[in-house]
């Protein structure tokens, strides 16, 4: 922001492995200093969340006396421990300060937890004590909690919330949530509490249509600012739009001081490539969901499995090379969990041994490590310690990762030239599709994203066509690697052409790795090229 007063706060993340993330942010704030640091480590069970904020100046990003500003202060720290895959305990600390632009002194809290929770067959359990202080005044609170699905259409947890304020007696409150699914697009909820001699109902709904999702949902939450009365049923609302390229998003979120605060943004991609020569770029970012799924694939040996495939709530993730996956939601919900066999980004076939059908979706430090165990059948057809790709490697198919032929007639090529290959003007008219995919990347470039709208337009007209995505890398790196990048591209251009309206059923994957190059991957130009995504009919389909 700037103005009479600035603030410019930029930040440094640098992830030199999967399960390390370390964080820079420093600047100024209404012309006074700031600068904190972070890092987040998970190895194995154990995992640490630490952060530290110098704020020497009463630091606020806006000069105004309210709302009341809170920030992090000094040392913020989170340690848990997997004790089972689905039962973890922790610790934590905590330091805030509460400021008003000078028009009164800061106000500081902090706090210190414990808690532990996880899954016991079908019930979920979890409790915590809080040791926080404010204002002079220490209270020790704490919480129970217990719930399970009843029937497919009905889940219940029941809390139990304690409040012990010094020189206040104890104040006990129960508190009920029931979930309701009516359908699989609509769900209500009810929040029931107890306080006082008083009985308060409390009503929300989740709502999934075909261009956006609403919600209208109540969380617990424990404010360190209000010392007498630290527990909250906090409302959150969701909204978030999809009307084909733009999207919007519209939430909330309950500050440490027990303050609502609202967030809204949107999204679309901006094509300037054809009428300025400008690269195209994406324009605007999402929010980050405050609730998560996360979990390992192995096998029954415990050796991780890279590149497992999860249908988790309708949305597709991939494991990493530490066989770890994880999902962010907007809401703290149950969702459907099932192993996509055919869909497996590395070769060899799988057999499911064990996983949980449904997940619940949780808060980052709540979220427990779910676990799921494979059976390979057979072996690989291309190991890790490839070096160099073989003459002739084996395809990555979507039919279990079983090498198969390569079939059928080209109708678009994807590639990183200037000029791109014309798609068959017999079968769907004339479209070009210029792209560049960065080495080592699966994503889309955003200049190929018009042309794949046209091709998307012209396959929903043709309803009776099935077409083949067929994904290609250069000859860098290991075969292994080459295999899984090349089906990552696939993936990404399959599940674009899905957002405009192709059914997936009419779309067929393939990774082909280095096999089939089209240049000479001796040269910079050649391995530039060979980076595509070529699109066939495959034999035998009308």
């Amino acid at each position: 922001m700037f103005a009479e007063r600035q603030t410019v706060v930029p930040g440094l993340e640098w992830q030199p492995r999967p399960d390390l993330t370390a964080a820079l942010a420093g600047g100024v704030g209404s012309d006074r200093p700031y600068a904190a640091s972070s890092v987040m480590w998970r190895p194995g069970r154990l995992g640490l969340r630490a952060a530290y904020a110098w704020n020497p100046s009463r630091f606020r990003r806006v000069p105004v006396p309210t709302p009341y500003q809170t920030e992090n202060e000094r040392e913020n720290l989170e340690l848990t421990y997997e004790l089972m895959p689905n039962f973890t305990i922790g610790v934590g600390r905590q330091n805030f300060v509460q400021d008003s632009a000078d028009s009164r002194p800061a106000v500081r809290a902090s706090g210190n937890s414990a808690f532990l929770g996880g899954r016991l067959g079908d019930w979920r359990m979890t409790a915590g004590v809080y040791d926080s202080r404010s204002q002079g005044v220490r209270n020790l609170s704490s919480y129970t909690a217990l719930g399970r699905e009843l029937t497919p259409w009905l889940d219940a947890e029941v809390f139990l919330l304690q409040s012990r304020p010094e020189g206040r007696p104890t104040s006990t409150t129960p508190l009920a949530n029931l979930r309701w699914r009516l359908s699989p697009r609509l769900g209500l909820m009810q929040h029931v509490t107890y306080h006082d001699g008083r009985t308060s109902v409390l009503f929300g709904a989740n709502l999934l249509t075909g261009f956006g999702e609403f919600g209208v949902d109540y969380t617990v939450v424990h404010q360190p600012f209000q010392p007498f009365s630290p527990f909250r049923s906090a409302l959150n609302l969701t909204a978030r739009l999809q009307l084909g390229r733009y999207s919007t998003s519209f939430g909330t979120y309950v500050r440490p001081d027990g303050a609502v605060d609202y967030s809204a943004n949107g999204s679309t991609f901006l094509y300037m490539g054809g009428w300025t020569g400008a690269e195209p770029v994406p324009t605007g970012a999402g929010s980050i969901a405050r609730y998560l799924v996360r979990g390992t694939v192995q096998d029954e040996l415990g050796t991780p499995v890279e590149g497992a495939a999860l249908d988790i709530g309708g949305q597709l993730v991939f494991t990493n090379a530490s066989g770890a996956f994880f999902l962010r939601t907007n809401h703290p919900r149950r969702l459907d969990l099932a192993v996509r066999l055919d869909e497996f980004l590395l070769p060899g076939r799988w057999q499911l041994v064990s996983a949980p059908d449904a997940v619940d979706a949780r808060s980052e430090g709540d979220a427990p490590m779910l676990a799921v165990v494979l059976r390979r059948i057979g072996a690989p057809a291309v190991t890790a310690a490839d070096s160099e790709p073989p003459p002739a490697a084996p395809a990555v198919s979507d039919t279990g990762g079983e090498p198969v032929p390569q079939s059928g007639t080209a109708l678009v090529v994807v590639t990183t030239a200037s000029d791109s290959i014309d798609i068959d003007r017999d079968v769907l008219g004339p479209h070009r599709i210029p792209a560049h995919f960065a080495w080592g990347s699966r994503h889309i470039p955003a200049r190929a994203m018009p042309g794949l709208d046209s091709l998307a337009t012209s396959l929903v007209a043709l309803p009776m066509l099935v077409v083949e995505i067929q994904g290609h890398a250069d000859a860098t790196g290991s075969a292994r690697a080459n295999l899984v990048l090349s089906r990552a591209r696939a993936l990404e251009v399959r599940r674009y052409l899905m957002t405009r309206g192709v059914p997936a059923q009419r779309i067929r994957i393939r990774g082909l790795g280095a096999a089939t190059p089209v240049a000479d991957n001796h040269t910079r130009a050649g391995r530039s090229l060979n980076r595509r995504v070529e699109l066939h009919r495959p034999a035998g389909t009308p």
